[in-house]
């Protein structure tokens, strides 16, 4: 019996690691300079916003910030696309 505690506090603890630490530890350091996000349901140019990208991470949600400094919020269920270019090397 002891050893199935053991399984189940390791397989738990586990699942927690992977699930909601590891992404928390991730959006601490990512950004993403010159994205551009699209959100769903719209084809117009307003629905296209381009700055720097990072994430909560509280909430895991997307933060976009703009160029003048306006921070836009929002979740991954909302985007239709992401393009964020590949970084030059100057070799």
């Amino acid at each position: 019996m002891k050893t199935i505690t053991k399984y189940i506090v390791f397989f738990g603890a586990f699942y927690l690691a992977v699930t909601q630490i590891i992404p928390r530890i991730f959006a601490l350091g990512y950004e993403a300079k010159n994205a551009t996000v699209v959100l769903q349901g719209c084809d117009s140019e307003e629905c296209s916003m381009q700055g720097t990208l990072t994430l909560n991470p509280i909430t895991l949600d997307n933060v976009l910030i703009k160029d003048d400094g306006t921070r836009v919020t929002f979740r991954n269920e909302a985007i239709a696309m992401i393009v964020i270019p590949q970084e030059s090397s100057n070799e």
